[in-house]
């Protein structure tokens, strides 16, 4: 069973979070918010703010996030 994943943040940390979830057998459609370029190889950016709360949550149902 794979899972949707929200990585929250746009800094060297979160793609290497990002670029290693990836590799993983059981993530369906990973999501970074904001990202950055380097996890958009690997993951979908969201033009959503890391304090934009209502943003997040919209996404989170919108994408059915895990």
């Amino acid at each position: 069973m794979s899972q949707n994943v929200l990585v929250i943040g746009s800094g060297a940390r979160e793609h290497a979070m990002v670029w290693k979830l990836a590799q993983g057998s059981r993530i369906g459609t990973l999501f970074c918010a904001p990202g950055n370029p380097g996890a958009a190889e690997v993951a979908q950016n969201l033009d959503i703010g890391v304090n934009d709360v209502e943003g997040i949550w919209s996404a989170i149902e919108s994408n059915n996030i895990d």
